[in-house]
């Protein structure tokens, strides 16, 4: 039987993006790819690119529109905007809690612990 090939791009060349690229070799069922890589920092997103021996894309839309499936590896304060572009152009976004950059109140009925 032949495994669906899953086109995947990494946004964020952070710790989080490193174990997420690592990642994509341990997933049973289909073949996923690693089409390349983009983050806010031209230079971090080639020296990374370049350590795998993947494509660093020069803005996340033209990553956007090679991949099927987004791991959105910056900070918490940018996963919003990175998952609304994803999901805008009909992709999967793969986003780690939090979804948005708010930690809560800071009041005793927030722990912390919400999910």
């Amino acid at each position: 039987m032949v495994k669906k090939t899953v086109r995947s791009g990494i946004v964020g060349c952070g710790f989080s993006g490193s174990f997420h690229y690592h990642s994509m070799g341990r997933v049973h069922g289909v073949d996923v790819q690693c089409a390349g890589v983009y983050d806010a920092s031209r230079e971090r997103c080639q020296a990374f690119a370049a350590e795998r021996g993947i494509h660093a894309f020069d803005s996340l839309e033209a990553l956007l529109d090679a991949v099927d499936v987004v791991p959105i590896c910056v900070t918490a304060t940018g996963h919003e905007a990175v998952a609304l572009a994803a999901l805008a152009r009909d992709r999967f976004a793969i986003v780690e809690k939090p979804l948005t950059g708010y930690f809560g109140a800071g009041s005793p009925e927030f722990n912390g612990n919400t999910c």
